[in-house]
């Protein structure tokens, strides 16, 4: 099973804005297309606190890997995202979410649309 999570933050997080709003956002930068309006991450911060929190795992280039489970990452300057594979749950995603609301990126979940609010 694979599953994808997805973490970016708005300048202006705090203005309303609907699921096709994320949505649109989450297509853009799937394509490659400039973000607009979102904020620049501290990638190799971000990188450290992940390397930290899967200390435990087997690092490679793209990712981690414990017990056939695999997270594998993508990264820029404004958009991180998680593709889960293998048999994995909510423990192996929920450190993901925690790491990315340190730095203030609410997770967008594609599968469903939805992205949740910090706090």
């Amino acid at each position: 099973m694979s599953y994808d999570l997805n973490f970016w933050c708005y300048a202006d997080e705090a203005q309303p804005r609907s699921q096709k709003d994320h949505l649109q956002t989450y297509r853009d930068l799937c394509a490659g297309n400039p973000p607009v309006g979102l904020v620049e991450l501290p990638a190799g911060a971000v990188r450290g606190k992940l390397d930290e929190t899967f200390a435990d795992w087997t690092p490679d280039s793209l990712g981690w890997e414990k017990d056939g489970v695999f997270i594998e990452l993508t990264q820029t300057d404004h958009w991180v995202r998680f593709d889960l594979r293998g048999p994995w749950n909510g423990d192996h995603a929920n450190p993901l979410i925690d790491v990315m609301a340190a730095f203030g990126c609410p997770l967008f979940d594609p599968q469903t649309g939805e992205r949740f609010r910090l706090g």
